[in-house]
């Protein structure tokens, strides 16, 4: 599974590169990676545009999640700091479908939804 996610991980980059309001964390990253997630953050967006994203192409039949919650925004945390990028990242963070039996179709089509739906807000 690993060397196959490594090929859908190289095939999203390939897909998603200059994609408008699109950006890929750690795109240029060359180490080992396990890549159990592909998360992408949306540009110029809000939590409200991200969801919006998320809808539609859950209307397309691709399932996405949002990972991970940001640690400072937890309760033990709370008041302690304020971190804007960090903030940013957690509220337009969309992960991608990421499993070994993704095809480069598949893949094609998740970007091509994409793209619609970014273009649309």
């Amino acid at each position: 599974d690993l060397t196959r996610r490594a090929e859908i991980r190289h095939w999203y980059i390939e897909s998603l590169r200059g994609m408008a309001g699109v950006e890929v964390p750690f795109m240029a990253h060359d180490g080992f990676v396990s890549n159990y997630i592909f998360p992408i953050v949306l540009k110029d967006s809000t939590s409200e545009k991200r969801d919006h994203v998320r809808n539609l192409l859950h209307e397309s039949g691709i399932q996405t999640s949002v990972h991970y919650p940001a640690a400072h925004r937890f309760s033990m945390y709370a008041g302690a700091h304020r971190l804007p990028k960090t903030e940013y990242a957690t509220d337009n963070e969309i992960t991608l479908p990421m499993y070994a039996r993704l095809t480069r179709e598949d893949i094609t089509f998740i970007a091509n939804q994409l793209a619609k739906a970014v273009s649309s807000l």
